[in-house]
C-alpha cells in the first residue's frame, strides 16, 4: 500500500519495464473500466462454472481438463486485471485512510493467486505470448506475487 508511481505501465506484449501508470491503457473512464472488468469476471466465472459441469463425467479426457484450465485462467486473469485497476484508482491519490480498502483488495488478489497457481504451474501453454517470445506470467512469478501480497496483508 502507498502511492502509485508515474512510469509507464509499458506495452501489453512485450517485455518492457513495468510501472504504475495505467492512464495510457484507458480507452474509457476508469470507473467505467472497472466496471465493466469486474462484470467480465462475474459473467465468465459463470461460463467457468457452467463448463465445469458440462464436462462432468465427459470422456474427453485431458482435452476437457485442458478446456476446463484455459476458460478458469481466463477467469483468474480477468479478475486480477479487475483489482489491478481497483487497487491503482486507490494508489494514484493515495492516502493512509485508503489502506483497508486497498488491503481488501490485496486479499481477493491473493485468493485469486493462490486458485490459478496450480493451473499455472501444470500446463506450459499459460503466461506464453508469441510476440516477446516470452512468459508474460509464470508460476515462479505468481509465487512471488503471493509471497508480497502476503507481507502486505499481514503487515
Amino acid at each position: 500500500p502507498g502511492p502509485a508511481n508515474t512510469r509507464p505501465l509499458g506495452r501489453s506484449w512485450r517485455m518492457d519495464r513495468r510501472g504504475d501508470s495505467l492512464e495510457l491503457s484507458l480507452a474509457f473512464p476508469l470507473v467505467e473500466t472497472i466496471g465493466g472488468l469486474g462484470r467480465l469476471a462475474k459473467a465468465w466465472r459463470k461460463g467457468a462454472e457452467t463448463l465445469e459441469d458440462a464436462l462432468q463425467g465427459c470422456d474427453g479426457g485431458e482435452t476437457a481438463r485442458a478446456e476446463r484450465d484455459n476458460a478458469w485462467v481466463c477467469y483468474h486473469v480477468f479478475r486480477s486485471t479487475w483489482n489491478t485497476y481497483r487497487a491503482w484508482r486507490l494508489r494514484r491519490s493515495w492516502s493512509e485512510a485508503k489502506r483497508d480498502n486497498y488491503l481488501r483488495i490485496a486479499r481477493d488478489e491473493l485468493a485469486n493467486l493462490e486458485a490459478v497457481l496450480p493451473l499455472v504451474a501444470n500446463d506450459a501453454r499459460f503466461g506464453w505470448h508469441a510476440e516477446p517470445n516470452a512468459y508474460m506470467y509464470d508460476a515462479a512469478g505468481i509465487r512471488k506475487k503471493i509471497a508480497a501480497l502476503k507481507r502486505q496483508t499481514e503487515a
